[in-house]
């Protein structure tokens, strides 16, 4: 079932279940983000893809929405840049660049808004964290740890393990580090070992070539998880995709 709505004045379609930002990026037309990624659940945290909408049925009404979790509907009109919107966000980027103004993805949104300093007090230690919730997600819902979490509130508001101590849950897997839009979580990887939260794991070896490979927590919990072999997880990226590819020729008689 699709149905078909207006963006910037251009006729699209979408398809049950996505999103005003799901249309929008499959007709090329350029919405930004900091707190999506695909494969994990919007929530809306930081805004910057707030959209104005209008519909035929609203006269004379207007509303202001995150597009990443506003579903699509017939007849609505969607504006993504227009001057109300492009002043919400540049005061979401001048907030940013007061809490990060030494972080390289921020400064650069900041360029972007014509931003050379933040108009708000400056934080005197920049932590990098922009409190988006995206490696809280990846650990939840892609690897479903539970490691880390959100604690505080308001200044004090921090993402980490309970307590500030080594997290416990954490398998070492570092997708949390991999989803940050803001480079927020040290990783170390170094002599077969990684460090991330304040625990370092053994990296095991490559069953074929002897590269290393994922920490052993990690590959506990991902062969439990889904119900593959472990065997499975004890190749590297490239040994996998090349014993996917020998099987499938053996298969078609290549």
């Amino acid at each position: 079932m699709t149905t078909q709505l207006t963006i910037n004045g251009k006729s699209v379609t979408a398809a049950e279940g996505q999103t005003l930002l799901d249309v929008a990026r499959a007709a090329d037309i350029e919405i930004p983000t900091l707190c999506h990624h695909e494969a994990l659940e919007a929530r809306g945290a930081c805004r910057l893809c707030t959209v104005e909408l209008t519909n035929p049925k609203w006269p004379g009404w207007k509303r202001l929405v995150a597009s990443c979790v506003y579903p699509a509907q017939a007849g609505l009109v969607v504006k993504t840049s227009t001057p109300e919107i492009q002043e919400l966000r540049t005061v979401l980027v001048d907030l940013l660049l007061a809490r990060c103004p030494e972080t390289e993805a921020i400064v650069a949104l900041a360029e972007q808004y014509g931003i050379e300093q933040t108009s708000f007090e400056r934080r005197v230690e920049d932590d990098r964290c922009i409190l988006c919730g995206l490696c809280v997600r990846a650990c939840e819902q892609g690897i479903g740890a539970f490691a880390i979490g959100v604690s505080g509130r308001g200044a004090v508001k921090r993402v980490g393990p309970a307590y500030g101590q080594p997290a416990e849950a954490c398998v070492g897997c570092a997708s949390c580090a991999h989803v940050c839009p803001t480079g927020a979580i040290p990783v170390v990887d170094e002599g077969g070992r990684r460090t991330i939260w304040n625990r370092t794991f053994q990296l095991e070896r490559c069953a074929a070539c002897g590269s290393p490979t994922l920490p052993t927590e990690q590959i506990d919990h991902m062969a439990g998880r889904s119900k593959l072999a472990r065997a499975y997880f004890e190749l590297c990226d490239d040994c996998r995709r090349r014993k996917t590819a020998d099987h499938w020729n053996a298969v078609m008689g290549r």
